[in-house]
């Protein structure tokens, strides 16, 4: 997870510094823009661990139970969850989708902006805000208005939503009936808190939220100076810096 999180890329430049000056402390961060971040340079279906497809979902497509909802043809694929927002939970996208760029551009520019590096809220600054936000770009540049959440609600509906550069994501499901096409927490979270421990993981339910009382910008401050402090004498005798004539 962290070799991806940190491999400079010039798409996301600011990511690798916001990862190793400790902005992202929680793993639920992490895990956020990390899945993000497999979709967008591999493709493919992410689906959280406790998941599991339903009897609509295998056979959507065909009566011999062999098909499943997800189509060949289909350049995203998202379930309308809860709150009426793109499921998280379960996501399938072509490589280099713009709907994942924006997601990555919006999570990585909150985190940047944030006044205590240890009191993130995932959830509204990577997790399904992000996500939410960055719909609404994708949307926005095909011309449709994708209006802000109310409280509680958030205008998702099922449909093939066309977007930036003519990509799509086909949208199916009813916040309503959130299980009708995947099942999310098959396990109980005292089953699954058991299964964490035995591979070394928490629940993001037990990020702790203490303080540094440091910003992510000091964070990142920090983490320069200390990192290029053999450059801090950048004048030269002069008092000009080494490149000052290269205007005019």
């Amino acid at each position: 997870m962290i070799r991806l999180l940190v491999s400079q890329s010039d798409e996301f430049p600011m990511l690798h510094d916001l990862v190793m000056a400790n902005c992202l402390p929680h793993g639920t961060l992490n895990a956020d823009v990390w899945r993000y971040l497999v979709l967008w340079t591999y493709g493919g279906v992410y689906a959280d661990i406790d998941t599991q497809p339903t009897k609509v979902f295998i056979s959507s497509n065909n009566n011999d139970n062999k098909g499943t909802a997800i189509q060949d043809s289909d350049d995203g694929w998202f379930v309308v969850e809860q709150f009426h927002i793109l499921s998280q939970y379960v996501m399938a996208v072509s490589p280099r989708h713009p709907l994942v760029y924006y997601a990555i551009q919006h999570a990585t520019n909150k985190i940047m902006v944030q006044e205590d590096t240890k009191q993130i809220n995932a959830a509204l600054v990577t997790g399904p805000h992000a996500l939410h936000r960055a719909f609404q770009d994708f949307c926005k540049d095909a011309g449709i208005r994708m209006d802000p959440q109310g409280v509680g609600f958030k205008p998702v509906k099922a449909g093939i939503w066309q977007g930036t550069n003519g990509r799509s994501i086909t949208v199916v499901g009813r916040g309503e009936l959130e299980g009708e096409y995947i099942t999310r927490e098959m396990m109980s979270l005292h089953l699954k808190k058991k299964q964490y421990a035995k591979m070394g993981m928490s629940s993001f339910r037990e990020d702790k939220m203490q303080s540094s009382g440091q910003s992510c910008m000091a964070a990142l401050f920090q983490y320069h100076h200390h990192h290029h402090h053999h450059n801090h004498n950048l004048l030269d005798q002069n008092g000009m810096s080494g490149d000052s004539n290269r205007g005019g």
